[in-house]
């Protein structure tokens, strides 16, 4: 990426991204381009990772296709701007594609897994509130998104899934050793164990030892 365009992206100077749209109408298509063939951030990568919502609404309104491009760790915009939290910028890239919350990354992640990982708890109801099913899939390791919480001491994300995603399958679902989100919970000796065990009996999990 030229020097102008990167620090463009860093610094979220939508006026000098325009200037230089002015000057090559052609310069994100070549971006696009060595994103693809070389695995390397582009320009929505970097704003993204930087939360600059406007920059990042602007060039996706001339290439939306931005949205699907992995960098070399395997990561999409939606990856980067979930994994810091930036709510506005996570809204702007499903506006123009509300795919993108299927793309894994090169662990196997989806951005909700990621978003429940760190607690991003706006992030997560966004997704969810955009791609409901996307809840209910797996990690590459089999893992669901509820056992990633209890695993990762995210009590909160956990319980807003469980009000958000409103299903008793999304409760049962296992992982590839067969332990249900109680048995994950147990196991893990999770610091909100006490408050966690009878808040998903209620909702209807099922009891490890019935």
């Amino acid at each position: 990426m030229g020097r102008r365009l990167l620090e463009a992206a860093i610094n979220g100077d939508t006026m000098e991204l325009d200037r230089l749209l002015q000057e090559d109408s052609r310069i994100l298509d070549r971006e696009m381009s060595k994103c693809e063939k070389e695995g390397k951030d582009n320009p929505v990568h970097i704003a993204a990772t930087y939360g600059h919502v406007d920059f990042v609404r602007e060039i996706l309104s001339r290439k939306w296709e931005f949205t699907c491009q992995l960098n070399s760790q395997g990561q999409s915009p939606l990856h980067l701007a979930t994994a810091r939290g930036h709510v506005e910028v996570v809204k702007e890239i499903l506006s123009k594609d509300a795919d993108a919350c299927f793309i894994r990354d090169e662990d196997g992640m989806i951005p909700l897994h990621l978003a429940a990982i760190k607690g991003r708890l706006g992030v997560l109801e966004t997704l969810v509130e955009a791609k409901k099913m996307t809840a209910f899939i797996l990690t590459k390791s089999g893992e669901p998104i509820l056992h990633l919480c209890a695993k990762n001491n995210q009590t909160i994300a956990l319980m807003m899934l469980v009000n958000l995603v409103d299903n008793d399958n999304f409760l049962q679902l296992k992982d590839s050793d067969d332990n249900t989100i109680l048995h994950v919970i147990m196991q893990a000796n999770n610091q909100s164990r006490q408050a966690l065990v009878p808040y998903l009996l209620e909702k209807g999990v099922l009891d490890v030892n019935a």
